[in-house]
């Protein structure tokens, strides 16, 4: 259950931001890292479907939940890879100035 979580106490600092994402939100491990980067001083940035299941239920204030509608996993993923993406072009702009889309 702390596969993720186990670096974080030695590695996370105040203000750092871990992105979780679980389509159904109940990964166990993945909502024990987002605590445990709460207890680290860090923000959450989840990705998950419908209602967020513990992974949404332990965010704290200040946190980002992105829910993706539907109920389906593999549609849910696909949402993600989808907004990953997007982000990972944001990160292109903001620091290479790329210009290419």
């Amino acid at each position: 259950q702390d596969v993720f979580a186990r670096p974080f106490p030695a590695r996370a600092r105040p203000g750092d931001l871990l992105l979780a994402l679980s389509a159904s939100g109940n990964a166990a491990n993945v909502a024990q890292a987002a605590r445990v980067m709460h207890d680290a001083g860090g923000r959450v940035l989840a990705l998950t479907g419908e209602d967020g299941g513990e992974l949404g239920r332990s965010l704290a204030e200040g946190d980002l939940h992105l829910r993706l509608p539907g109920n389906s996993l593999a549609r849910i993923h696909e949402a993600q890879l989808f907004v990953l993406n997007c982000c990972c072009d944001l990160i292109d702009r903001e620091f290479f100035g790329a210009n290419d889309v």
